[in-house]
């Protein structure tokens, strides 16, 4: 294992107390700024570990960590990382922030994740050349909703890219995701925290939309029909804005 330093930029829930941390380091192999995705070996990184270890978005650590020798296109920054050997030194802010984002981001979806992207919103499972990247936009507008039989709740985001495309994608990123719990709970409503989303994202110009390709999913088929092929799905894994975002 090497060691390295990480700017984490995203922590994203999965299912239960499993989340997904990804951000940015500079490759020794290449000297370039490039996407990571620190992942352990034989299971899913727990939020108990990240609490412990204080890991939030814009936290830089310092880590060890070596090329996961079971990649699977299109997850190609995944790196394992020894997480008994993972601290935090430093908070990514100002000046340093804006630089990073605007390094790192692309103008189009398809600039960000290539030709095999179909329709904006997914790429087959085994196709592509990367499942990270990050889109400075403008974010039109959220829908948020809660299923009245189990309470799930999601959040999607609707954005304009500089090419003027207008997308939708699920929001994942945890903090968000928590917020909305804590605030149905405590009597809000679905209507009220989209309200407070629009106040906080809307109308503000460059936002950088962290995206990511979940991993690979087969929707069942119906009936006699065949499942259809994996796919790994767009969503955006958290929002962004630095020193150089203003309200438009």
């Amino acid at each position: 294992m090497i060691r390295t330093k990480i700017a984490i930029l995203d922590v994203t829930r999965m299912f239960g107390d499993k989340v997904v941390i990804s951000g940015v380091w500079k490759n020794p192999a290449t000297g370039k700024l490039e996407n990571i995705r620190p992942v352990l070996e034989y299971r899913a990184i727990e939020t108990s570990f990240v609490a412990d270890k204080g890991i939030s978005p814009m936290s830089v650590i310092d880590t060890y960590c070596k090329k996961y020798q079971l990649l699977k296109p299109p997850h190609t920054e995944d790196y394992v990382f020894d997480p008994d050997k993972t601290s935090v030194i430093r908070t990514l802010t100002g000046p340093k922030a804006a630089s990073v984002f605007d390094e790192i981001s692309s103008a189009t979806l398809e600039e960000a994740f290539g030709d095999c992207l179909v329709d904006c919103k997914y790429v087959p499972e085994g196709g592509g050349e990367r499942s990270l990247g990050c889109l400075k936009a403008t974010i039109t507008g959220f829908f948020v909703s809660q299923r009245e039989d189990n309470g799930k709740v999601e959040i999607r985001v609707r954005y304009r890219t500089q090419n003027d495309v207008f997308m939708t994608a699920p929001l994942v990123d945890l903090e968000t995701h928590k917020e909305l719990v804590a605030f149905l709970a405590d009597g809000g409503n679905t209507e009220k925290f989209r309200n407070k989303l629009n106040y906080k994202w809307k109308s503000y110009y460059p936002v950088y939309i962290r995206m990511g390709l979940a991993r690979g999913w087969a929707k069942p088929g119906k009936e006699s029909e065949e499942p259809s092929e994996p796919r790994c799905y767009l969503q955006i894994l958290g929002l962004h804005k630095t020193i150089n975002t203003k309200r438009i």
